[in-house]
């Protein structure tokens, strides 16, 4: 009752014990939370795994480092774990809800949103001598899927960006076809409206974890620093496309059953390889940065 650290380990030898001293060395060092890691340089899962099994946790690992938009973490699947009290007595209450494998990436998630310390030690993953997995793959992969769908504020902030386009463009193409607006005055406040929109939506839900508090003006400075992040993304996707045109071609590609004008391809290329990880990262960072 009080444990002011936690271990978690498998019991079937597949976590060596031998490697504790190094995960209480974090400890002492200031870590909330200390994970064995597999992925990270140093550590290792068995050679003689099959490639499906290999795969499997290869896969799972990095769907969710992805889902979540967090490479920093290395390790979100393995339990082998040394927790402070304070972490598990946060986390433990909603815990029920979660079976299985599943039950790793949710205490990591939640334990990422109190902004605690995680840090990670590479260990060499042993292979269970007696007895065998009890992991359903589809069932694993679906739920990881799942969880990350309504849990991930990376997943969430592209959801409120897509609601924002359709705004954006929603109210352009009203306020010019419908009363006869000036383009590019419409564009302008179209662009505004599905900011702001995006502002909110992402501060009260997306990243409701770190929303924004002190007041009216710290809420209007986080604004004001979220539309320059905005028009950041604009300058880069003009640019981008511009040297795209140009070195590349402005083409018409022809896929057999359609065509597809280059610029389409170049576009949907930058938002989804830089524009959307460049903003996620600096609003994260800057506007909602942990407390």
């Amino acid at each position: 009752l009080h444990a002011q650290v936690l271990v978690e380990m498998d019991a079937d030898w597949s976590h060596n014990p031998n490697d504790l001293p190094r995960l209480v060395q974090q400890i002492e060092r200031g870590a909330d939370m200390v994970i064995g890691s597999r992925y990270m340089p140093g550590g290792s899962i068995p050679d003689n795994w099959g490639w499906y099994r290999k795969m499997l946790s290869v896969g799972a690992n990095l769907i969710v480092r992805l889902g979540f938009m967090n490479l920093r973490q290395r390790e979100w699947t393995n339990g082998y774990r040394m927790i402070k009290a304070w972490v598990a007595q946060k986390n433990l209450p909603e815990m029920g809800k979660y079976h299985g494998y599943l039950f790793q990436i949710a205490f990591l998630d939640k334990t990422l949103k109190l902004g605690a310390r995680i840090d990670e030690v590479p260990i060499h993953f042993i292979d269970r001598t007696y007895g065998q997995s009890k992991i359903n793959a589809k069932e694993y992969v679906m739920g990881i899927i799942s969880y990350i769908l309504f849990n991930s504020s990376f997943i969430k902030y592209i959801v409120v960006g897509s609601t924002g386009f359709i705004l954006d463009f929603g109210i352009a193409y009203l306020l010019i076809h419908l009363f006869n607006g000036p383009k590019v005055m419409s564009n302008v406040l179209s662009a505004e409206v599905a900011i702001i929109s995006n502002f909110l939506l992402n501060n009260f839900w997306s990243f409701k974890h770190h929303r924004i508090t002190g007041g009216p003006l710290v809420f209007l400075w986080k604004l004001f620093i979220f539309n320059l992040i905005s028009s950041g993304s604009l300058v880069i996707q003009g640019f981008g496309l511009s040297l795209a045109l140009k070195y590349i071609g402005d083409t018409i590609f022809n896929l057999g059953f359609m065509e597809i004008h280059s610029w389409i391809v170049y576009k949907a290329s930058i938002i989804i390889l830089i524009i959307i990880p460049y903003s996620y990262i600096l609003y994260t960072k800057v506007v909602w940065r942990k407390k």
